[in-house]
């Protein structure tokens, strides 16, 4: 299922350690390993190494 997920357009509301408050950054997975997922935005969006994410698929699906 996380690899179909992958090839979808993909939306993260993304929170930090330090933010509790959610923001919603529009990403795209580019690679899916056994320890996470890569996307194609970064520190320039926001985005941080270890922040949690819950992502939703194109279908509805949802992963957090």
């Amino acid at each position: 299922m996380i690899r179909r997920l992958s090839l979808l357009p993909l939306c993260c509301a993304v929170a930090s350690a330090q933010d509790t408050a959610f923001r919603r950054v529009e990403a795209r997975v580019t690679a899916v390993t056994a320890g996470g997922i890569y996307l194609d935005q970064g520190s320039d969006a926001g985005i941080e190494q270890g922040d949690r994410a819950r992502v939703f698929g194109a279908g509805g699906t949802t992963v957090e």
